[in-house]
């Protein structure tokens, strides 16, 4: 699965709407319907607002949509 894909299987599995998870993590419904069609990708702040919103680590979201893990992560410690 590709980050859109995930987003919206994670956003589904919480019972989130579109709008929810929007207003959660501070961006528009269209934003989220973009992100999840894979029109527009997250930026690396908007993913991380969105992980905390779905109550999952930071480095979920970034490496599904971008390929990067947080510094100070244990993904991160690990590849190092």
């Amino acid at each position: 699965m590709n980050g859109s894909e995930l987003l919206r299987k994670w956003r589904l599995d919480r019972g989130l709407t579109q709008a929810q998870l929007a207003k959660a993590a501070g961006v528009t419904d269209n934003a989220i319907s973009q992100y999840e069609r894979g029109i527009k990708t997250p930026r690396i702040a908007v993913c991380i607002r969105l992980s905390k919103a779905l109550g999952l680590h930071p480095d979920v979201l970034l490496n599904a949509f971008h390929g990067v893990s947080l510094p100070d992560s244990p993904a991160a410690r690990v590849a190092r």
